[in-house]
């Protein structure tokens, strides 16, 4: 017997061409008995019949599948170079080595191809399943060692994109296509599972398009039809929005129409006016006329989710929608008589029109030519029972009274009707576009409590219907500024940087102004003042660019507040001094800056001009359609004759603030003061006069100023939201402890709250809850400051009290 001191391989290539099962059963028999210096290597495009789950089970079996022979985006940038001789851009190698999924043969294919352009980028941007070499490699490489029964298999499933065995059953006729996936597994023929259970599968793409394009030249109106019930399967399944694809590829305009009809409104939740805008124009005119409505509705979405965009996208939208309109006159010109389905295309017309104008019209600031829009629009809907179509005028109403006039107050009940009509009519979209409104004019209004719920309601509705809208962001901003009114200030930064990335995500004009101001803000309140200039120069870029004046207040206000914390009073008294002749007369839009330029004087100890200033503007100021620039602005003036050495007059002014903001929690409000405000308060706590106000409400306010606030100058901090202002952050250690007892639990806060009952521990939370323990002990510490209680049975105890429990 030979008896060997080395290692020794034994390599079988092209196993796959092996069917003997004698041969088969003996090789199983040999690996079973394998001497420990003796390996096998295995070459085979298809897994052979052995028993691998136990060898795998066992450690002895070592395996190398398609996805390990993948080439990486890097080892495709090596191998053009290095191997195909080609110094391909950076994107080009990116493009190609997605285009192929790294697989190597189709990598070489298109390298040898891309030697015969000159304009690699356009080759690379444009490479299919088309492209001849491909084409032949698949036929004569692949395609031709295959069954028959397997070639018409994968010449069928190739126009869809994703396929599982009863959508394969319904477009191929196969009967057991379950067997059939998994055999085309089995033999690796580019088949990629998209889940564990085996149910749902694509093809590689690259492949795929060779497929399509050999069923498309050879077999065009087979292949058309193959489309068509792959769009049928769909429809039935409920799942239109992947239908709908199928059946414009297949050219079925009727179905395809029928199908985006249906779909409509979780098309237009889902963020998908331009998909349906692309689809409605596809149809062709006979069809279209038939849809003119659909079209019109597309038109709208799309012009509604792009009005606050870059100005590229704005253009190119507005393009598009008049495309559409013209489309859709040239179809009301064929009607002799008008009908009133025709009247109603042509109001829809001009209403999409007087919108377009109207966001113009507000962005350069315009109250006069607003107000006529306004009343054009309003005979437009008079007979118009299309929730969805309301909302343009009733946008313009909100931009009037809220963005011009600052008295959005005053609005709260005519949305509330509006929120009840679009719950009446279930238009989800609508629905959760009031509700956003509704949370900035209850913020408005100093209701900060009811602006929460419904902020948090609309997010919820959001994540209930899995939804993609650009309110989210806007939901954001708005939990931030109550996060902040409330001087929660963890949550607010996490609410403020959400909304910067959902700013970037749609790309919308005015979230990227508030979310770069706002960080700014945030970031000087954090000391990181090296970061501020940078975030100012975007943000101002930004309004000039895109001429978003009404937003420039914003990068106003900070930059003022940044000078005031870096103590370059040169700079900030300059700003004032400049701005003070043009503040002499009433601008509501200019009402932030205004604030800031009595927050100057207060820093400056320029208390004559502050109270000049505030009486010479106190009837505009003192209004119930703005309460949280109301509250703002006694605060400042309370501050002002404190300052002043009025001391009674403070106390006086002080309390009517204290009397608006104690239902809502307000807080930062009079920290943001400073100085003047904390001896107002300490006054008011030491020598109570009023019965009214709530001395534990003042002791909160007075514990929320920094420890060394006694010595220290008034701090200046912008109004850049509607309800709050920014600040002079307190110490970590103080940040629980100013939070009041009054504030709700969030819903996560509830629930552990309900595990406190049960007398479970801060290891029991986290494991219920799935959560960190850090995360739990912070969501128990969180309701211990909400509740004014010092441990776990107070707590209890007082929830209980409450009817928490």
């Amino acid at each position: 017997m030979l008896h060997l001191a080395e290692p020794l391989v034994l390599i079988i290539d092209d196993y796959h061409g092996i069917n003997e099962p004698a041969i088969q059963e003996g090789l199983i028999f040999l690996l079973e008995h394998l001497p420990t210096h003796l390996h096998l290597i295995l070459a085979s495009r298809i897994n052979p019949p052995f028993p691998l789950a136990r060898w795998r089970l066992h450690g002895q079996v070592e395996e190398i599948r398609h996805k390990d022979l993948r080439f990486t985006q890097e080892e495709t940038g090596r191998f053009l170079l290095e191997s195909m001789h080609l110094p391909l851009a950076e994107e080009d190698v990116k493009r190609l080595a997605e285009r192929t999924e790294g697989w190597i043969a189709g990598l070489q294919l298109a390298a040898l191809a891309l030697r015969q352009h000159e304009d690699t980028a356009a080759f690379v941007q444009q490479l299919s399943g088309s492209h001849r070499l491909l084409l032949d490699y698949v036929q004569e490489e692949i395609l031709a060692r295959q069954p028959a029964r397997i070639q018409r298999f994968l010449f069928q499933a190739s126009v869809l994109t994703r396929m599982n065995a009863s959508l394969c059953q319904a477009v191929t006729g196969e009967m057991d296509c379950q067997q059939m996936l998994e055999t085309l597994e089995v033999r690796n023929l580019f088949l990629v599972p998209l889940d564990e259970q085996q149910r749902w599968y694509r093809l590689h793409d690259l492949f795929r398009g060779v497929l399509l394009a050999r069923l498309q030249a050879t077999e065009p109106a087979l292949a058309q039809e193959l489309q068509s019930r792959a769009a049928r399967w769909y429809g039935e399944q409920g799942i239109l929005q992947e239908a709908i694809p199928y059946a414009v590829a297949a050219a079925d305009y009727p179905l395809a129409a029928m199908l985006m009809e249906q779909a409509a409104e979780e098309l237009w939740l889902s963020g998908e006016a331009r998909t349906v805008y692309n689809w409605v124009m596809l149809l062709p005119d006979p069809i279209f006329q038939k849809h003119a409505r659909l079209a019109l509705d597309a038109a709208f979405r799309l012009q509604d989710m792009v009005n606050q965009s870059i100005e590229p996208l704005r253009t190119r939208t507005q393009f598009q929608v008049e495309a559409t309109i013209a489309r859709v006159e040239a179809v009301l010109r064929t009607q002799e008589t008008p009908t009133p389905s025709a009247r109603l295309l042509q109001r829809r017309i001009e209403l999409l029109r007087a919108g377009r104008a109207a966001f113009d019209v507000v962005s350069a600031g315009s109250s006069h030519m607003l107000q006529q829009l306004w009343q054009e629009m309003q005979e437009l809907i008079e007979d118009e029972d299309d929730i969805s179509w309301r909302m343009i005028p009733l946008a313009l109403t909100f931009w009037m009274s809220e963005s011009l006039q600052r008295q959005g107050a005053n609005l709260v009940p005519q949305f509330l009707e509006a929120k009840h009509q679009a719950s009446r009519a279930g238009n989800r979209l609508v629905l959760i576009k009031i509700m956003r409104w509704l949370t900035h004019l209850y913020a408005r209004a100093g209701q900060l409590h009811l602006a929460y719920s419904e902020c948090q309601a609309a997010l919820d509705l959001i994540e209930q219907v899995g939804g993609q809208t650009a309110q989210t962001g806007y939901l954001h901003y708005y939990r931030a500024c109550i996060y902040y009114a409330w001087n929660r200030m963890d949550e607010a930064l996490e609410a403020a940087q959400t909304l910067r990335q959902f700013s970037h995500i749609w790309q919308q004009v005015d979230q990227i102004i508030v979310g770069q101001a706002y960080s700014a803000w945030l970031s000087v309140i954090a000391g990181e003042l090296d970061v501020v200039p940078a975030m100012l120069a975007k943000a101002e870029e930004i309004v000039q660019r895109r001429q978003f004046a009404l937003h420039s207040f914003r990068v106003t206000v900070v930059q003022v507040w940044y000078w005031l914390k870096t103590g370059d009073l040169v700079a900030a008294r300059s700003w004032a001094e400049r701005e003070a002749a043009r503040l002499e007369t009433w601008d509501a839009k200019r009402k932030e800056e205004f604030m800031t330029l009595i927050r100057v004087y207060l820093a400056l100890h320029q208390h004559e001009q502050a109270l000049a200033a505030l009486q010479r503007f106190s009837t505009e100021l003192d209004q119930s359609g703005d309460s949280s620039s109301r509250i703002e602005f006694l605060a400042l003036w309370a501050a002002a004759y404190q300052q002043a050495g009025e001391a009674e007059r403070a106390r006086e002014v002080a309390i009517r603030a204290l009397t608006i903001s104690e239902p809502a929690g307000y807080v930062r409000v009079y920290v943001d003061v400073g100085q003047p405000m904390q001896e107002v308060l300490q006054s008011l706590l030491t020598n109570p006069t009023n019965s009214m106000i709530a001395l534990p409400y003042i002791s909160k306010l007075l514990a929320a100023f920094p420890a060394d606030h006694a010595h220290a100058k008034a701090e200046v901090a912008p109004d850049i939201s509607p309800s709050s202002q920014p600040l002079k952050q307190g110490s970590e250690g103080q940040k629980q402890s100013q939070l009041l007892p009054n504030e709700p639990l969030t819903r996560r806060e509830e629930e552990v709250l309900r595990l406190l009952a049960q007398g479970a521990t801060n290891q029991d939370i986290a494991r219920q809850l799935v959560v960190s323990l850090g995360t739990a002990k912070k969501h128990v510490a969180g309701i211990l400051s909400k509740l004014g209680a010092e441990n776990r049975l107070q707590a209890v105890a007082c929830a209980r009290e409450r009817s928490l429990l």
